[in-house]
């Protein structure tokens, strides 16, 4: 596993080396050993997935409240999103910036994200599938999220959204954090 660490303080892309052999390859996801090596997260208590039948659906932007926040760990393996992370920490140098990476079953990179982290992405792809690893379960009552249309977001994307939830149509804007 190749840790390349990002601009975002505690954000981790995550290749995984492939062995390739006559009947395709062999690729280890997650590996206790390496996780702790860089001093990072080990503890993994849900793992989700998400299926997005049509291109250019949005998720997000999600994050859980005190004390159920969340580290994840996010890869797509069917398909291609572009992943969005916004830095709601306070006191981070990034604090409200976003960061656009390109998550596909094809370049098999996954990202590491921690706590006070916003999550979303958009399909590029129909039929896309994205898993997360979650190190705290998912609370109801701690869960929260923004607005994508939120100007203050600055979300500029030659990708129009096409479908989105109801709910995260009404999350709320950057002013009420």
């Amino acid at each position: 596993m190749k840790f390349k660490k990002l601009k975002f303080k505690d954000v981790y892309l995550i290749s995984n080396i492939k062995i390739n052999d006559n009947r395709g390859y062999f690729s280890r996801v997650y590996c206790e050993k390496e996780f702790k090596k860089k001093k990072l997260n080990t503890k993994w208590v849900q793992f989700n997935k998400s299926f997005n039948k049509k291109k250019y659906t949005f998720r997000g932007l999600h994050f859980q409240k005190k004390p159920y926040e969340e580290i994840k760990i996010v890869k797509c393996t069917k398909g291609e999103i572009i992943d969005l992370i916004l830095d709601i920490r306070k006191n981070s140098k990034t604090y409200l910036k976003l960061l656009k990476i390109n998550l596909s079953s094809k370049n098999d990179l996954m990202l590491y994200l921690p706590k006070g982290i916003a999550h979303g992405f958009i399909t590029t792809k129909n039929n896309t599938e994205v898993s997360y690893m979650h190190s705290t379960e998912y609370n109801k009552n701690y869960s929260d999220g923004l607005n994508i249309f939120d100007k203050k977001i600055k979300y500029k994307m030659k990708e129009k959204i096409k479908v989105i939830s109801k709910k995260d149509k009404k999350l709320k804007n950057i002013n009420a954090l």
